[in-house]
């Protein structure tokens, strides 16, 4: 019998608690919707813990039956260690993790990148239009443009959305 717990067969169970977890990843805006989509079916693709482990390696959660928490970068159990955010330094028992100097921000214009394209061809079309039939009619582009300046706003504010991260 193998002592290698990578080898070891998951369960049904496991499965859908692994789904849970990249649900809440995704809640927590860890992962995309469609980064949900492809990690949910490799999980129920998954035979092996082993199979599982890569499909949250870069995630700081702990697996359904797994021993501690796992950390993408050195795989070490994080469990009762200390971790404090100070003057823009994450440190873990003592030991810088992170600086915010390693980190990229989301500029305005990259947080309003889908305002500004949708913006332009909606209005682009609306003035086509407006030129082809002759008649002006309302600003129809608004209602679009308004929601994704919101949610721009928003991205910016929170510094969620970066592909880059």
């Amino acid at each position: 019998m193998s002592t290698d717990p990578g080898k070891y067969r998951i369960s049904d169970r496991e499965r859908e608690q692994a789904v849970e977890l990249l649900n809440s990843a995704t809640t927590e805006g860890r992962l995309t919707i469609g980064e949900f989509d492809t990690r949910s079916a490799q999980v129920y693709e998954a035979q092996t813990r082993a199979e599982l482990d890569l499909i949250f390696d870069d995630l700081p959660v702990e697996l359904p039956g797994a021993q501690g928490v796992v950390h993408a970068n050195d795989h070490r159990p994080l469990e009762g260690s200390y971790v404090e955010k100070r003057d823009g330094k994450v440190t873990r028992d003592g030991e810088v993790v992170a600086d915010q100097d390693d980190t990229k921000s989301l500029s305005f214009i990259e947080a309003l990148h889908p305002f500004l394209w949708v913006g332009s061809i909606t209005t682009s079309v609306w003035l086509a239009t407006w030129v082809v039939s002759g008649s002006m009619s309302a600003f129809w582009p608004a209602f679009p443009m308004a929601v994704l300046l919101a949610v721009g706003v928003v991205r910016y504010i929170t510094g969620t959305g970066n592909c880059d991260e």
